[in-house]
């Protein structure tokens, strides 16, 4: 048997990746929705994660995925207000690089409006998940896709959710129109991987409308249409990002008593989209900017190759695209790698 090797190097810069705050003010977790990371708001608990299972919510594979791969700090917005440049707010957007909107059921104030697009117009990232028209849970006549309308993404962002007599408002499609725009492809060949596919049940699309904002695109497409399943944007130095089906983050882990639930995040490469999207969201430059600097370490048994933290913790596969410090075997010897 191989003896075991362990490389390790120490590092002068701390382990904390991008922060990620996920709304929990637009009642998502209305009827059979649950679009929380975990039912411990607004620390998910327990900090350090072993699995997915250990956060109790519908969308608690992308919080983990989020912390564990990428040491981002993870917050649910929970009885705070949706503010941008409030200090007395410990939850103000501008502490945070991402904000992210699952399936909202009530509709944005005015005040919260201005708030987020500050927060996007100054730099950060907005993630955008809506659902099918008539997906109204709450039954306060509102739901996901006029709501979003309404908040004014055609106008600021350049890109319309399809509602009542507009064609497409309710789709269950598997896509594999992908776009081929170079443009696109730190999110369609990002960290996670390659994205080839998008599986929607009961979903929304988007048209474009360009003399609103030059800089919406869709990434993947609803095909042989110029509709698009998601699509990004950019508003003033921030980013936003959006997708019309709330099944493709579902982990099909709900709380009891939540049914129709997909485990969407296992389907198709759609864990791979939302992953690649949010990386693409969090600011490279600037007081945002938060490096996660890693080891390359193998460990040598049976000729496997494992890439791990400082932690010791084992790092999927593609994290190590990532910007950083690196130890690379190369025949008998280890090398220090920087990139």
């Amino acid at each position: 048997m191989k003896k075991l090797i362990f490389a390790i190097i120490l590092l002068s810069q701390s382990l904390t990746g991008a922060k990620i705050l996920f709304d929990y003010t637009k009642d998502e977790d209305a009827g059979n929705a649950d679009w929380v990371i975990d039912d411990n708001w607004p620390y998910p608990q327990p900090a350090w994660p072993a699995s997915e299972t250990d956060w109790n919510g519908a969308i608690s594979s992308w919080g983990y995925q989020l912390k564990i791969q990428y040491y981002d700090t993870v917050h649910t917005l929970y009885n705070y207000p949706i503010t941008y440049g409030q200090s007395s707010n410990p939850f103000d957007l501008s502490k945070y690089d991402v904000f992210i909107v699952v399936e909202p059921q009530d509709t944005f104030t005015p005040g919260e409006v201005n708030a987020i697009l500050e927060f996007v117009q100054n730099g950060g990232g907005l993630f955008i998940v809506s659902d099918h028209y008539a997906s109204d849970r709450n039954n306060n006549g509102w739901d996901s896709p006029r709501i979003w309308n309404k908040f004014g993404t055609e106008e600021y962002f350049g890109f319309h959710f399809q509602v009542s007599g507009e064609s497409y408002n309710s789709i269950s499609e598997t896509s594999y129109s992908i776009s081929s725009n170079p443009e696109l492809n730190d999110i369609l060949h990002g960290p996670e991987g390659d994205v080839t596919s998008l599986a929607f049940h009961s979903g929304d699309v988007m048209r474009l409308n360009t003399s609103y904002n030059p800089e919406a695109k869709v990434v993947v497409y609803y095909p042989s249409t110029s509709y698009g399943m998601c699509v990004i944007s950019r508003y003033g130095n921030g980013k936003v990002a959006a997708i019309g089906d709330s099944s493709p983050c579902d982990d099909g882990t709900a709380r009891p008593g939540n049914s129709n639930i997909y485990n969407g995040w296992g389907e198709a490469t759609d864990s791979i989209l939302f992953l690649n999207l949010t990386r693409w969201l969090v600011p490279t430059s600037g007081i945002k900017e938060h490096r996660t600097t890693l080891i390359y370490a193998e460990k040598l048994k049976s000729g496997r190759k494992e890439l791990y933290d400082l932690l010791g913790r084992h790092i999927p596969k593609g994290l190590y695209l990532r910007k950083g410090i690196y130890i690379r075997r190369d025949e008998k010897k280890f090398i220090l790698k920087i990139q």
